[in-house]
């Protein structure tokens, strides 16, 4: 049996998963801004906890417990967050994360000692393995060339007013992260941030080895 547990934020959830996996494939992963990245002030599902849930979590992404660190992208105008009337039933519960993803999980990382291999292993080769896609997740020969240059040291403020979502509303507004991707390639191919050279890619079985695209 296959179970997946999407944007968990409880370390209860740690414990089933550690029970379960002898039995059951149980996936287990983290959204960057309600788990890891210390974000305040920002309406999620499921719900943002305390510093002890966080640090749980962190413990468990580091030993293994969980397989990744994903964006959960889900930008809305200001006016879908009903902040007018703190209706939290009625209010869109996503939040755009996918171009701070990866600097916001560096920032919190490399302050726990952790390295670049570490960051790629939550956020490239893990969610490949889930999605099934052989093709994507790893630098090796064979696989498509999608890369990034980052600098681990460069800075910047996160204003949403710069950001390339379709809306401005970031929990991070304010926030000084660390690292910056300056050049990236898809399937070999430089890109900038105008292009539109993206497909769809066809899922197949979650795990090594799986999928096509």
């Amino acid at each position: 049996m296959s179970e997946s547990m999407p944007n968990q934020s409880s370390q209860s959830l740690l414990e089933l998963v550690r029970e379960r996996r002898p039995r059951n494939r149980t996936d287990l992963d983290l959204a960057i801004h309600a788990q890891i990245a210390r974000v305040r002030r920002a309406l999620y599902r499921g719900p943002i906890r305390d510093a002890v849930n966080r640090e749980a979590l962190w413990r468990g992404l580091e030993a293994g417990a969980i397989d990744c660190v994903v964006s959960d992208h889900s930008p809305c105008p200001p006016e879908m967050k009903r902040r007018d009337s703190g209706d939290f039933g009625a209010a869109w519960g996503g939040i755009a994360s996918l171009q701070v993803g990866l600097a916001a999980v560096w920032t919190a990382g490399r302050r726990r000692g952790r390295t670049l291999a570490d960051v790629a292993r939550w956020m490239s080769a893990g969610p490949a393995a889930l999605a099934g896609l052989p093709a994507k997740g790893a630098i090796e020969v064979g696989r498509d060339a999608d890369l990034v240059a980052f600098d681990p040291e460069a800075t910047f403020t996160v204003r949403g007013t710069e950001l390339r979502h379709r809306s401005p509303v970031t929990p991070y507004e304010g926030r000084t992260l660390a690292g910056r991707v300056r050049q990236a390639w898809l399937r070999g191919q430089a890109i900038g941030p105008e292009a539109r050279a993206g497909r769809l890619l066809r899922r197949g079985p979650a795990g090594p080895g799986g999928g096509d695209d």
